[in-house]
């Protein structure tokens, strides 16, 4: 844990993540989703580097116009609130009634398809829609038993969402130990979840996503060619207004036997970046576009002396 001012700087976002969720999570629908499109606004307004950037990468990777961007950037900072809301309703919320809030019927149909051959199952998703509802989701649709998560900086929120993770029936796997336990997972015929959508550092596999070459998280895939196991790429949309989802999903990808390991790869990252791009493409606003995606390309490129080498992390 941090020492000092990062201690204190942790303690008080901690404080103000359970201001938000009391006024979020404890107030009338209605005044909820008003406040939460307030915040939107000035989340918006106050923040804005990441604005810009939201913008500058709407335009080049969706190709839309600055002004269509524009309102789009309005759009996704209320998502982001939103999905505050959300977050602090089911952290109140049995599971029961909080099933009753998603769409899941096509979903399931997949996922019963997926884990009939007994392989398991790898399930690929992104910070698109509502991924802490989607925690729900993978639960309820038998899809997953645990979900591979890069802890947080502040050990308080982290904690925080841990537990209306595991209120949803989801264990969280840290780095350390993951990749043993999704194997084992996937050998009992078990699915596993991971969020591959963030820059995958000098360690990831270059592939395209939403159309321009981006470092990805390939692990998940790699583990899913070793055991033989389909991978789904799906994600928990907001349709209307607050606490109302539909699972969206692609079909089901399986690895190429006999084909070698590095080309399999290939193709399978790119088929799985493909597919998110494309849930992307259909709810624009509803992505992390405050997100540097192709960084590690990008200093890649503008680095000769430092090349990043298109290998499994």
């Amino acid at each position: 844990m941090a020492r000092g001012r990062g201690r204190t700087g942790y303690f008080l976002q901690y404080m103000g993540l359970w201001l938000l969720y009391i006024l979020l999570g404890w107030t009338p629908l209605f005044f909820a989703t008003w406040l939460a499109g307030v915040l939107g606004e000035l989340w918006c307004y106050l923040d804005a580097r990441h604005r810009r950037r939201a913008e500058e990468n709407m335009v080049r990777h969706l190709g839309v116009r600055k002004e269509r961007a524009r309102e789009l950037g309005k759009s996704n900072y209320r998502h982001y609130a939103l999905t505050l809301l959300e977050i602090a309703r089911l952290a109140r919320m049995d599971r029961r009634t909080a099933e009753t809030y998603i769409d899941a019927t096509s979903f399931a149909q997949v996922v019963k398809e997926g884990l009939a051959a007994g392989k398991g199952l790898v399930v690929v998703t992104g910070h698109l829609g509502n991924w802490e509802w989607g925690s729900l989701l993978l639960s309820l649709g038998g899809a997953a038993v645990g979900v591979i998560a890069k802890p947080m900086d502040n050990p308080w929120i982290n904690s925080f969402l841990d537990r209306i993770r595991n209120k949803a029936g989801m264990q969280v796997w840290s780095k350390q130990g993951a990749i043993r336990r999704a194997m084992q997972t996937l050998r009992q015929g078990q699915g596993f979840a991971a969020v591959i959508d963030q820059d995958g550092g000098t360690k990831g596999f270059v592939s395209t996503f939403l159309g321009a070459p981006a470092s990805t998280m390939s692990l998940p895939v790699a583990l899913a060619i070793r055991m033989g196991s389909p991978i789904l790429v799906s994600a928990l949309i907001r349709e209307g207004g607050a606490l109302s989802f539909r699972a969206v999903q692609n079909s089901l990808h399986w690895p190429k036997p006999g084909v070698p390991e590095e080309e399999d790869l290939a193709r399978l990252v790119l088929a799985v970046n493909n597919d998110l791009s494309e849930i992307i493409r259909s709810y624009p606003e509803q992505w992390i576009w405050i997100h540097n995606r192709w960084k590690t390309v990008s200093l890649a490129t503008a680095t000769p002396a430092a090349p990043l080498s298109p290998q499994v992390g």
